[in-house]
């Protein structure tokens, strides 16, 4: 979406072609320590978000297999634990498609600032790299890990579902 996005930013952002080489170029550093900055967010948020939803994989599991839970209690304690980490799943991923779509905002402002310069370094990476106008910018490698906790999240809701008898009268 890079080029669908360039024509956008053009129309809101103007640039002076009388500006100086040395303006661009500062402004252009100021651009990529944005995108750095935002990829560093996204990387120690990380953490954060492996933290929560293994704790709550492993609340999920603890509940299940504890004995000290009776009646109805445990059934709707593990509801209440797998549709927080539904939503903790999802989250993740609109959190890391909103910084990946900020991101790409930045990557058009530099290429359309390249314009303005000698040489367009980025936009020759982009080409390098085979970056599609089209592309979805977020990975499958990005992706793994929230789809593999949201799919742990349903795993155990179809146990709670099917095997609903094993969670309220577990047997020793």
């Amino acid at each position: 979406m890079v080029i669908q996005r360039h024509t956008d930013l053009s129309k809101m952002v103007m640039l002076n072609k009388d500006a100086s080489q040395e303006n661009i170029i500062d402004q252009y550093k100021i651009v990529i320590e944005s995108i750095n900055k935002n990829n560093e967010l996204r990387e120690s948020s990380n953490n954060f978000w492996v933290t929560v939803n293994s704790l709550g994989i492993s609340a999920i599991a603890y509940i299940r297999d504890n004995q000290s839970f009776g009646g109805n209690q445990k059934p709707l304690i593990m509801w209440v634990l797998l549709s927080i980490g539904l939503i903790l799943c999802f989250s993740w991923l609109s959190y890391l498609r909103t910084i990946k779509q900020s991101i790409d905002h930045m990557y058009s402002l530099l290429v359309m600032m390249e314009k303005y310069l000698p040489i367009p370094i980025f936009h020759i990476f982009l080409q390098e790299c085979g970056q599609k106008a089209n592309k979805y910018s977020l990975t499958i490698r990005e992706m793994f890990v929230p789809i593999s906790f949201l799919l742990g999240y349903i795993f155990f809701s179809i146990l709670l579902i099917f095997f609903d008898g094993e969670f309220s009268n577990p047997q020793k």
